[in-house]
């Protein structure tokens, strides 16, 4: 089944423009990415959980006005939230978390702001050229790998972030990238009563985090709505939405297995 809306968006970034809004969805076991941004209009994509998809959870694929905010990223088979070359997007109020690639990867622009981004498998922030952000005020940790890690012929500002260090360096900078590093706290893990951060499970696979354990000076930004940290496994539905214009996606929840993906804009 495939729905088309052509529905207004009663808040959004520029309400003066053509936009779209995705807003308050479960999106999960998709054969794709959870959300792909193509298109050429606006976009919002808000208070989403986003969760085990075989692909990223949330990518953006072409440069338009762009706002991911306050969603929970969880246990997505490839990146978090993937920004490529010529795109920009405002990625702010986040909770990115044990995804089996990279939380934040970022080739575009935008500014990354108050995420947190804790027990991705591999950075929790990559930074690869051309890409020119600005990353600022986020609290980042990976278990095995770089919280940041800047590559070559990268740009822009890593400013003012937490970086918790685990087994490899807090923040690893190539030579040949131009990034401005300033103001940032590299912070040895402490947890709490030696709670681990990261726990995989052998048999299943699957990942259960506890950002909780950390010693942070706020509570975690958006993760996962009961208190297990994990989701609820409601019956299976089959839906695939397609949008174009002004639309509003709104209050869903849907798995598409065989299906690329959940949400495609274009």
């Amino acid at each position: 089944m495939k729905l088309l809306f052509d529905l207004l968006c009663s808040t959004g970034p520029r309400p003066d423009k053509n936009y779209a809004c995705v807003d308050n969805n479960t999106i999960f076991d998709n054969a794709g990415h959870g959300i792909h941004f193509s298109g050429s209009e606006g976009l919002l994509i808000r208070g989403n959980n986003v969760h085990n998809n075989e692909g990223c959870g949330i990518s953006v694929a072409k440069p338009a006005e762009i706002t991911i905010q306050d969603n929970s990223v969880c246990r997505n088979n490839s990146s978090g939230v993937s920004i490529e070359i010529g795109c920009s997007a405002n990625v702010s109020g986040n909770g990115i978390y044990g995804n089996r690639k990279h939380g934040i990867l970022v080739c575009g622009k935008g500014l990354i702001k108050e995420n947190d981004v804790f027990c991705n498998a591999l950075s929790g922030v990559e930074l690869r050229g051309p890409g020119d952000p600005y990353i600022t005020r986020n609290r980042i940790q990976s278990t095995d790998h770089n919280g940041v890690n800047i590559l070559e012929n990268a740009r822009g500002y890593v400013d003012s972030n937490d970086i918790y260090q685990c087994s490899t360096a807090g923040l690893n900078q190539h030579p040949d990238s131009t990034v401005l590093v300033i103001n940032n706290r590299i912070i040895p893990v402490n947890t709490k009563n030696n709670r681990p951060v990261c726990t995989v499970n052998q048999d299943t696979n699957e990942c259960s985090h506890e950002p909780s354990g950390l010693d942070l000076d706020s509570p975690p930004r958006p993760l996962l709505p009961n208190k297990e940290n994990r989701f609820p496994r409601p019956a299976m539905s089959r839906l695939s939405m397609s949008t174009s214009g002004n639309s509003h996606i709104v209050a869903g929840m849907a798995t598409c297995q065989g299906r690329s993906r959940f949400c495609v804009i274009s």
